[in-house]
């Protein structure tokens, strides 16, 4: 058993850093509990299964399996945790595990947030379960607890069934004193899924981190449920080519939008709301039929294949910087400046991300970002999720125009409630020393100048513009492979002693992969004072010329600008125009194909049925008299072609099609009496094999019947036989004893009488019956099984 802490709690923490290095092995899907000092943590949904746990309406709850060792069914020669059988009667819920198992219980936690310093969670519906089990395990009485009870269930109330709430663990440790509840029997430890979905998500960089409710449905926080929306649906595709043409910005816009509407309750969602896993994916489908993907606007670009490479692993940085040119970043340095140098998979991840989020959310929206940000950082590693977070807000803020004082406190994205005190001494010994560096200065003599210059920190585009400017920072990277931590490059000629000689002042710029840059920086001039002279006439008069020329040529680019803003809306609807009647004459032309396609084969099958019919019609006998009337008439028709051909002599083309329709004529007759009879013919077997399946399908229900009655008499056959076994073995065991008894006594009397004689010889041959009975009974039962 764990110590408990100095606040009286049992919590068990694990270490995120473990195991190391992930491999796949420890993302197998059978590693669905943990051991934690000697102590077996599980679930259990792992000892039914998701089907049995679906089919049972079980209730998810977490296990020790040291102390459930005495209700369990062993098993000899089996290897560790292997040999333990679970009784399923105290598996359903954590109130009939309570009912059965009075030792400690255990409360599961999960990581709600992990920007540097997780913040751990516990479900609502744990707690308020946990809470009942405890007053009755405490014999209290029922008022003493309901209306507080109540009045939490009020709280913590949901309407929704895809939502489910959470609170703080420190939150739950303030409750559960508030109902003077013994702390010694609870057990906070943390989820088996959310750990394991947390090193499947930093191994593949892709894919939320869940955990269950107690439905066994996997729940996810609303910052993870948008990074998954944004990684499903946005990331990888040709955003800023679709910002170059007009007509394309117009649809992305609505795509924007469209996104927006979509994804509007989780960025107005409150703190400690989670949602399950099928209703993101309802909306990644929802988002997935937009037109913009249906109709192939946004298209896939290529990227580094990550997926490929271990997180841990370092890849050159000219993959990074050609992505960037992918997706139409530009990037402070070339590619070719950097061999040799390389950054590690899964800040080449982040940072791919970062870019795919400026492109497509506007500058202003910076609460989005935010949000987007915290659930990026779980495809980075733990150790440098807190210094980067502070970089990528410093960017994001950056961009917007505004200044670092603007930049939130780390609090204010936080919850209300904080970790242990060494952590907090920790986090605000950090935030001092990074203060003193932010405030010492690169060049002391002009302190005013630097701290301006601090103040307006550059972008990456911004950063990109004045490193092309300057030839000595463009020959200088930055020599560290573990972009993780804010570091400064200098170039090699830098001397600190000359610069503040010459009262040298630099820029402090962020690159595009993180990385800050001390650029030089002159101030400007002062403006010179300007003394009032007289003007001359001709001097004004050229200076007029000079600025009407320029008015007119600034006024011609403005119309020239509006006529061609005019022509590529045109083009644009033009375009729309001409889509919308190619898709009417795809259609019409798909139609007429079918068409086509059915008249042919109506056509083939026509001659083949007429070519049958006039077999059959020459065979009848019948259709003598028939055919000669058709003579006639024919007869007639041929002397009514002849004359017809004698006025078209002229006109050989409609003596063919006068032919032809003829011919058309007689056959079309002839099918539609053949179809007719066909017809006729048909539906009478159709009835037939109706009433056949029918009468099948009434045996077979009757059959099924019958063999469930006889099913249920063979049951009850052995229940009675088993019965009849127990019963017989009972009478074996008294007639045992009694023949003992019996001779016991003829030893010590020495007189038999002929009556008991008579009694011991009707009982031996009832004991042989019964040993008879027995073995008919036993090959009875071996038949039936």
């Amino acid at each position: 058993m764990t110590a408990p802490n100095e606040d009286g709690w049992v919590h068990v923490t694990r270490n995120y850093g473990y195991p190391g290095k992930i491999e796949k092995d420890h993302l197998d899907a059978n590693f669905s509990y943990f051991v934690c000092k000697d102590i077996r943590f599980q679930s259990n949904l792992m000892c039914f299964g998701e089907e049995e746990f679906k089919r049972r309406g079980a209730k998810y709850f977490l296990m020790i399996g040291e102390d459930m060792k005495e209700f369990c069914d062993v098993k000899e020669n089996r290897p560790v945790y292997d040999w333990i059988q679970y009784p399923t009667g105290m598996l359903d819920n954590l109130t009939d595990h309570a009912r059965i198992n009075a030792k400690r219980l255990v409360i599961r936690e999960f990581t709600y947030k992990d920007s540097g310093i997780p913040i751990d969670h516990v479900l609502t519906e744990d707690v308020l379960e946990m809470i009942r089990i405890f007053m009755k395990r405490q014999k209290r009485e029922p008022e003493s607890y309901t209306e507080n009870l109540a009045e939490l269930e009020q709280k913590w109330k949901n309407e929704d069934s895809n939502f489910t709430r959470s609170i703080s663990t420190e939150e739950f440790k303030m409750i559960m004193n508030e109902f003077e509840i013994d702390k010694s029997q609870i057990v906070i430890a943390p989820d088996v899924q959310s750990y394991i979905s947390t090193l499947r998500t930093l191994y593949n960089g892709f894919g939320p981190i869940t955990t269950y409710n107690r439905d066994g449905n996997l729940i996810m926080t609303t910052h993870q449920a948008v990074f998954n929306i944004f990684q499903s649906t946005v990331f990888g595709y040709n955003w800023h080519e679709l910002k170059k043409n007009p007509y394309t910005q117009k649809k992305l816009d609505e795509f924007y939008k469209f996104f927006m509407k979509v994804t509007k309750k989780y960025w107005d969602m409150e703190e400690g709301l989670l949602v399950t896993l099928s209703h993101v994916e309802k909306d990644i489908k929802n988002l997935k039929n937009h037109k913009i993907f249906v109709k192939k606007w946004a298209k896939k670009i290529r990227l580094y294949p990550y997926e490929n490479s271990k997180y841990s692993d370092e890849i050159s940085l000219k993959h990074l910087f050609t992505d960037y040119v992918n997706i139409g970043v530009s990037c402070m340095r070339n590619a070719s400046d950097y061999d040799g140098n390389g950054i590690p998979v899964h800040l080449a991840r982040a940072y791919i991300l970062f870019a795919h989020m400026g492109i497509f959310f506007p500058v202003e929206s910076i609460e989005q970002k935010i949000i987007m940000v915290d659930g990026m950082l779980t495809v980075m590693n733990f150790q440098s999720r807190k210094e980067n977070r502070k970089m990528f807000l410093k960017l994001i803020y950056d961009k917007a125009g505004k200044a670092d004082s603007e930049i939130p406190p780390e609090s204010d994205f936080k919850e209300s409630d904080k970790k242990s005190g060494k952590e907090s001494d920790e986090k605000s010994d950090e935030d001092k020393n990074e203060e003193e560096l932010a405030d010492t200065d690169v060049s002391p003599s002009n302190e005013e100048k630097t701290s301006d210059m601090n103040d307006e920190a550059l972008t990456t585009s911004e950063a990109a513009e004045s490193t092309d400017s300057t030839n000595e920072t463009n020959s200088n990277c930055c020599s560290q492979t573990d972009h993780s931590a804010v570091c400064l490059v200098v170039p090699n000629n830098f001397d600190p002693a000359t610069a503040v000689a010459k009262n040298q002042t630099f820029k402090l710029g962020f690159t595009c992969c993180g990385v800050a840059k001390l650029i030089p920086f002159t101030a400007p001039l002062p403006k010179p004072k300007v003394i009032a002279h007289p003007v001359l006439l001709s001097d004004r008069c050229n200076q007029c010329y000079e600025n009407l020329g320029k008015l007119k040529t600034a006024e011609e680019n403005l119309k020239n600008s509006e006529n061609k803003a005019k022509l590529y809306e045109k083009q644009a609807i033009k375009i729309e125009e001409l889509e919308k009647e190619m898709e009417i004459l795809k259609t019409k032309r798909k139609n007429a194909d079918k068409h086509r396609m059915k008249a042919k084969e109506k056509l083939d099958e026509a001659v083949n049925l007429a070519t049958k019919n006039e077999k059959r019609a020459m065979e009848a006998n019948g259709l003598e008299d028939k055919l000669k009337i058709k003579n006639a008439k024919l007869v007639e028709y041929k002397k009514e072609i002849e004359e017809l051909k004698m006025t078209i002599n002229s006109q050989p083309d409609l003596a063919q099609k006068v032919i032809m329709l003829e011919e058309r004529h007689k056959n079309q007759e002839l099918v539609a009496r053949e179809l007719r009879k066909s017809n006729k013919e048909f539906k009478s077997q159709n009835a037939d094999l109706k009433k056949q399946l029918e009468s099948q399908g009434e045996k077979i229900a009757h059959e099924q019947k019958q063999f469930a009655n006889k099913y249920r008499k063979m049951q009850d056959e052995m229940a009675g036989n088993r019965k009849i076994s127990d019963e017989l073995a009972t009478q074996n065991l008294t007639l045992v004893k009694e023949n003992d008894q019996l001779k016991h006594s003829l030893v010590s009397e020495k007189v038999a009488s002929e009556e008991k004689s008579d009694i011991n010889a009707r009982l031996l041959n009832e004991k042989t019956q019964l040993h008879q009975k027995i073995k008919d009974l036993e090959r009875q039962l071996q038949k039936s099984n």
